[in-house]
């Protein structure tokens, strides 16, 4: 038999929540709720309390479980909600959407992002674009050409194996000594070998 009402109790170590039926206010014991695994590869999101659901009970309304969440007039969906896309809203307003006819996956929220890989590698096969910063705490190996439009700044050696080029001047240390400008002190005739450079 098909019931309606809303959640009072959940037990998430047991998988289980209460209802209280909207037509006679009577409150069930624990109920399993219906989850999309339990074994192997398991799922569980846990119920608010006052969360409309539908409710299988049996002929004696001894036993049931609770089929999943539904919308009312007082619990409607998200405004967002179309037939193009799909998506999970959380209470503190994260947002993962799906959009099927224009095939983008959002992540949208406040909350921090956290990937932990045992197999230790992630692999991205598109272009990522990034407009925070982005701090990198191991080595980082480049295969291809690095395009750089804002400063940069090293605060420890780099060694470069191939030709470093630069189409404006290179300046070094606090003077500071110009590449293409700067002159020598002690400048002697012959093979003599010149002074520091000067600015």
């Amino acid at each position: 038999m098909l019931r309606f009402g809303i959640i009072t109790e959940i037990k998430p170590e047991e998988g289980t929540a209460r209802v209280r039926f909207d037509d006679d206010g009577t409150v069930t014991a624990p109920l399993p709720v219906l989850f999309l695994g339990s074994k192997g590869t398991l799922h569980y999101f846990p119920f608010k309390i006052e969360t409309p659901v539908a409710v299988h009970m049996d002929e004696g309304d001894n036993d049931g479980v609770i089929l999943g969440a539904v919308y009312t007039k007082e619990d409607p969906p998200d405004a967002s909600a179309n037939d193009k896309s799909m998506s999970l809203i959380f209470a503190d307003g994260t947002k993962i959407i799906y959009d099927w006819d224009a095939k983008t996956l959002t992540v949208d929220g406040n909350a921090d992002l956290v990937i932990n890989a045992t197999a230790k590698e992630v692999n991205i096969t598109a272009d990522v674009k990034i407009t925070g910063k982005l701090e990198v705490t191991d080595a980082v190996t480049l295969d291809d050409k690095l395009d750089v439009t804002g400063k940069g700044t090293f605060s420890d050696e780099i060694q470069a194996t191939g030709k470093i080029a630069s189409d404006l001047e290179v300046e070094a240390g606090p003077l500071p000594i110009k590449l293409t400008l700067h002159k020598h002190s002690g400048v002697q005739p012959g093979g003599g070998v010149s002074g520091t450079p000067i600015p």
